[in-house]
């Protein structure tokens, strides 16, 4: 009987998971291109049956990077992802779409759809020159969540990796504004504690941690401490558990989904039941015994309500709470993207692209040339660019030598004479 209400519960909640890792596996290492199809079965622990299955209806799948040699070869990597699951969303139009705001997200799930929302693990791609542009292209792309890093250190700041003395830079600060500014939600998941502490002191919205548990149950340096956690929900924000094993207990064998929920019932104890979510770390990370798939999660309900957890309760840690952090970042949002001038590229994101001189161009309908600014950017670079009268066309004016064998980014943007901006950003591989 309780089996049966938990399953009633769980499948009319909306059901978020705030992490996974399924783009990695879904590209191919060698070259980034997408290989897998998730709307097929597959052996992953994220496919879009498995998924239906457990009733999942929104997930945040990351971007990861790590160091790289480059900040380009970092980028490469970012936009291999997110291009990966434009891919996935175009070969499973029926199933799966995107979505970047509470709104959108509601509209989407009264189709029957899951939604995805791309985020990213790990900004080591944001350097002095290009950060500020590049984190205005990865808004393009849907982007809605930054952890600024993994575990070492970048030119943000600092990870689990990192110097104990080494907190947010100049730069992180730099991009912490233009977050807020853009409505993009600060992940702090892999910060070390300074690096945590400058940006909860510093940032003016809501912070997550989207996959991190509690190191007072299970001491770990990738889980938080109860003055972390309080700090957080102060932030209006919330932690965001994970399952993997060993944030949550000692031995594998001994990890199932009531030492999961003994997780959630300490932050829930330590600060209410508005700052507590799921943040699974799929397709990142080895499983409890008994979650190995998505498919699984039913069985968290199911041990929420054996614990007494109200169904309110039950919908605001399975979604609810996530959506209300998204909705309350992007209300404080200050975005200029009105996109009343249309723009057309010569490209279509994901295209595989071996004429550059066919890509650096856009047909700009509905502007007056004369009243109006063009501007055309590469991987967070502004170009020098031109326009045509007689073609309506935009241009780059200067070689670009970007690299082979690698995914960039390109935007064109047009500002009219009322400062008012519209954009069109593509992915290609070249």
């Amino acid at each position: 009987m309780i089996k049966e209400k938990a399953n009633q519960i769980h499948f009319n909640s909306i059901v978020l998971d705030c992490h996974n890792d399924t783009m990695l596996a879904v590209v191919d290492p060698d070259t980034g291109l997408p290989k897998i199809d998730i709307g097929k079965d597959t052996n992953l622990q994220i496919d879009l049956h498995k998924a239906k299955k457990g009733g999942l209806d929104v997930g945040y799948f990351a971007a990861f990077s790590t160091c790289e040699e480059s900040y380009e070869k970092a980028n490469s990597n970012i936009l291999a992802l997110i291009n990966a699951l434009y891919w996935t969303r175009d070969h499973n139009p029926n199933s799966l779409e995107i979505g970047t705001t509470v709104e959108e997200i509601k509209d989407i799930l009264s189709t029957g759809k899951m939604i995805a929302v791309p985020t990213i693990e790990g900004a080591y791609s944001l350097g002095e020159e290009n950060a500020i542009e590049l984190l205005n292209q990865y808004y393009d792309l849907g982007v809605r969540v930054i952890a600024y890093v993994w575990n070492p250190e970048n030119a943000l700041g600092a990870g689990t990796e990192g110097c104990k003395e080494k907190g947010l830079t100049k730069l992180g600060y730099q991009v912490t504004d233009e977050m807020n500014r853009l409505g993009m939600i600060i992940d702090v998941s892999h910060m070390n504690e300074k690096t945590f502490w400058d940006v909860i002191q510093y940032s003016k919205a809501p912070i997550i941690a989207s996959h991190s548990c509690s190191s007072k149950l299970c001491p770990h340096v990738r889980n938080l401490t109860d003055e972390q956690i309080i700090a957080l929900a102060e932030s209006k924000g919330l932690v965001n558990i994970n399952y993997w094993w060993e944030l949550l207990g000692s031995s594998q064998e001994d990890v199932d989904v009531k030492k999961l929920v003994d997780h959630i019932d300490y932050v829930v104890k330590l600060v209410g039941i508005d700052y507590v979510g799921l943040g699974s770390d799929f397709d990142g990370a080895s499983m409890p015994v008994d979650i190995q798939t998505v498919g699984d999660l039913p069985k968290i309900t199911l041990e929420l309500l054996e614990r007494n957890y109200t169904e309110e309760d039950i919908k605001k840690i399975l979604g609810l709470n996530n959506l209300r952090v998204m909705k309350e970042v992007q209300k404080i949002a200050k975005v200029n993207r009105k996109n009343n001038i249309e723009i057309i590229p010569n490209i279509k994101s994901g295209s595989i692209i071996k004429d550059k001189e066919k890509l650096l161009k856009a047909k700009i309908n509905k502007v007056d040339a004369e009243e109006a600014d063009f501007r055309i950017i590469i991987g967070g670079i502004e170009y020098k660019s031109k326009y045509s009268r007689e073609e309506k066309i935009v241009y780059l004016d200067e070689d670009t030598n970007l690299a082979k064998n690698s995914f960039h980014v390109i935007t064109f943007e047009v500002k009219d004479h009322e400062n008012n901006i519209s954009r069109n950003t593509c992915i290609f591989y070249q």
